[in-house]
């Protein structure tokens, strides 16, 4: 699985594992750890929910781009080491935001 994330002037594409990429998000900046499966994201002792800043996903390097809507994020799990991705049945988890 791949996702794009917004610089400045154009996207960066990251993978499905550990690349030490630092991201940012809401509560910080953390290091990105690759994806994990709902199940093994609920493994760890110490967890977190939280937005990812992805604006893009697919899954395989030629498939074609699914863009999110504005108000639309994946989900990821912050644990001690930095931030998860987290995927279920093979796509990442997309939750629309309030308001």
């Amino acid at each position: 699985m791949y996702f794009k994330i917004p610089r400045t002037g154009f996207y960066k594409e990251i993978g499905p594992h550990r690349t030490g990429e630092i991201l940012d998000l809401p509560s910080g900046q953390f290091h990105y750890l690759g994806i994990v499966d709902l199940k093994g994201a609920k493994l760890f002792p110490e967890k977190r929910p939280v937005q990812m800043p992805f604006v893009g996903w697919r899954l395989e390097q030629n498939d074609q781009w699914s863009w999110l809507n504005p108000d639309t994020v994946i989900i990821g799990c912050l644990v001690e080491e930095g931030v998860f991705a987290v995927v279920d049945r093979g796509k990442p988890i997309l939750r629309r935001l309030r308001g």
